[in-house]
């Protein structure tokens, strides 16, 4: 009987009346379910697309497609449904996402992939496998996606599912192709007809894989294989069946170990014939439970001379009529169709994946530089780039540049305008102060003042260091008289200051802002003296203000001055010296110098510096090409 549930897995319907039950299971791929029903039987009402339905009721669990109506003989339909592994179908990993690697196991992946559920119908169970492959994923549904994760394992392998519990569980469990086999079929006991299919149209005995990427740049498997692109069968298969080449391009693959463990899984299934045989077998003595895919099976005609053991890959079972049932056997786990077919398709839609392209780009910098200080250019390669075909640095030197010129200190002359300023007082002010003595040099004598003098106040003004200074006015020294020295004040204008007639006893003067006038027509020895000139006294300055006109302009002659003459220099990368150029060009491959343990780091800042023999102006222009990735973003 046929029982069938909602889309909340309760019971719905009992359908005893269904007939033509057929029950299909395939090695690794999605399993149906057909069923018939009478037309006018009531539990049609139940049989709704997207409602699940199994035989018996612990049996696999299907959900219903499609529905076809017969109303010849009274009327029936026919109810198609898939396996519930299906439901993956439903979700699609939106974007690119790249998954696994070094330390991410086979169950890291596919947790990540299943985690991708809206609805989590399905959970991991056992895995038997701990490979680190890394996978790319772009815009494809989880059980695409999921299915094609042990497609790179050199090892046969079976999904088995658990429906006993909700959610529903996952298995991937490795076919030991060594086992005893779980079924025998004999002629004449329990085996009803026999047939068999071997075809070598699909051999293949050298197979060349490429991944991602185009042109020089897509992926291969030379790197890791010895150098050799391709991969090939044994001599023992060459022998017998020649060099017979494929070419196999995936670009979903971006990793040159997945790529090559991939196809020589494919090679493995393609370098003999494939070989297929029908068994319609009945159960006995309880073999009905030993009819699973991916058990060995034992085949025994002594009539025909078959006698093999080989895989279950798909068995069929009627339900309701036990005698049309049948087992498909294989020589390998791998359908060969499946390869083909996986191979030329593959190779149809590959451009439905998005590519990239090689690029060009460069960049540039100029300045200054000396033997000290070099001039440094930041780089670095994106992240997105796969490739990095060619990455150089066209360099050249000259002289240094200046936009101004300075001139040596030794016997120049400068001219420069001064800004004067004003002072306003209101009121008045008084201010005090002394004034210091000078130094009067007459033949190897001196001539000091040491009497006390008291001057007006137009003609005094005070200094910014307290002291007084006498203005507009001179001194006069007369030697008429030979046997004694008399010094004459006047003012500006000549007329006498102080003492009769004009003079003052001799020695007396003031000092300050002033000019002297001395006749020398007779000489004097004066010995060593010193004079102590007391101006203590103080002004009254009434309020007034000063307007000073500092308006002026200057004439300034740009232009360009160059220095040095530099004739080679040195390169640094990434702060190491790396070669000496004894030229002002050059064209440096910078590739050798950037790659850490054969790969160049990306995303990360590289530095190239010129460093030149003297002082220079240079340029640097730097010319990258690589592959680079049309996709962005992260994994969503």
């Amino acid at each position: 009987m046929v029982y069938v549930y909602d889309r909340d897995r309760r019971l719905v319907a009992i359908c005893e009346n269904a007939h033509n039950v057929t029950e299909t299971d395939k090695l690794n791929a999605i399993g149906s379910l057909t069923f018939t029903l009478p037309f006018d039987d009531p539990k049609n009402d139940y049989c709704r697309q997207m409602h699940y339905a199994r035989w018996g009721d612990s049996g696999a669990l299907y959900r219903i497609l499609s529905a076809t109506t017969d109303r010849a003989h009274g009327g029936s339909i026919t109810y198609e449904c898939e396996h519930v592994i299906a439901t993956l179908l439903d979700n699609v990993m939106i974007g690119f996402h790249t998954v696994g690697g070094l330390g991410y196991y086979t169950r890291n992946v596919l947790q990540y992939i299943l985690a991708r559920q809206t609805a989590v119908n399905w959970v991991l169970g056992d895995c038997d496998f701990t490979r680190q492959f890394e996978y790319g994923f772009e815009q494809e549904n989880l059980l695409s996606a999921m299915f094609g994760v042990p497609t790179c394992f050199s090892q046969d392998y079976i999904w088995t599912y658990n429906m006993s519990t909700y959610p529903w569980i996952v298995n991937l469990k490795q076919i030991n192709t060594t086992a005893t086999p779980e079924l025998y079929v004999r002629a004449a006991k329990n085996m009803l007809s026999l047939s068999k299919t071997s075809d070598p149209r699909n051999l293949c005995t050298r197979l060349y894989p490429f991944g991602y990427g185009e042109g020089v740049n897509q992926l291969n498997i030379s790197e890791i294989n010895g150098g050799q692109l391709y991969l090939q069968a044994p001599d023992s298969i060459i022998n017998e069946y020649g060099i017979i080449e494929r070419v196999w391009v995936d670009r979903r693959y971006e990793s040159a170990e997945t790529l090559k463990a991939t196809a020589q899984a494919m090679l493995d299934a393609l370098q003999a014939p494939y070989e297929q045989y029908s068994v319609s077998v009945v159960a006995v003595n309880g073999d009905a439970d030993m009819i699973r895919v991916g058990e060995r099976v034992r085949v025994h005609d002594p009539a025909s001379g078959t006698d093999f053991t080989d895989i279950i890959v798909a068995v069929t079972q009627n339900r309701t009529n036990p005698l049309d049932s049948s087992i498909e056997i294989a020589n390998t786990a791998t359908d060969i169709a499946v390869s083909i077919t996986d191979l030329a398709n593959r190779q149809r839609i590959e451009s439905a994946y998005a590519q990239g392209a090689t690029q060009i780009y460069s960049q540039s910098l100029q300045g200054n530089a000396d033997t000290q200080n070099g001039l440094k250019m930041d780089f670095y390669i994106p992240a997105d780039m796969i490739n990095v075909n060619k990455l150089y640095a066209k360099i050249r030197i000259e002289s240094f540049r200046a936009y101004s010129k300075a001139t040596d200190a030794k016997g120049s002359a400068s001219t420069s305008t001064s800004s004067g300023g004003s002072t306003s007082v209101s009121g008045g002010s008084t201010s005090t102060g002394t004034s210091s003595g000078g130094n009067t040099s007459v033949s190897g004598g001196s001539v000091q003042s040491s009497d006390a003098v008291t001057l007006p106040s137009s003609n005094m003004q005070a200094d910014d260091q307290g002291g007084l200074n006498a203005k507009n006015h001179n001194h006069g020294i007369q030697a008429s008289d030979v046997s004694g020295l008399r010094i004459a004040l006047t003012d500006w204008n000549g007329t006498a200051i102080l003492g009769s007639a004009g003079w003052v006893p001799s020695g007396a003067h003031i000092h300050g802002s002033h000019s002297h006038k001395v006749n020398t027509s007779h000489s004097h020895s004066i010995p060593a003296h010193s004079h102590t000139v007391s101006t203590s006294h103080s002004h009254t300055i009434p309020s007034h203000s000063h307007t000073v006109d500092t308006s002026h302009s200057h004439t300034v002659t740009p232009g360009i001055f160059k220095f040095g003459s530099p004739s080679a220099f040195t390169i640094y990368v990434n702060g190491a010296y790396r070669a000496a150029v004894p030229d002002t060009s050059g064209e440096i491959d910078l590739l050798p110098y950037l790659t850490t343990g054969g790969e160049i780091s990306r995303g990360a800042w590289q530095s190239v510096e010129i460093v030149p023999n003297d002082l220079a102006y240079i340029s640097i222009n730097l010319y990258t090409q690589g592959f680079i990735q049309s996709r962005g973003g992260t994994n969503a």
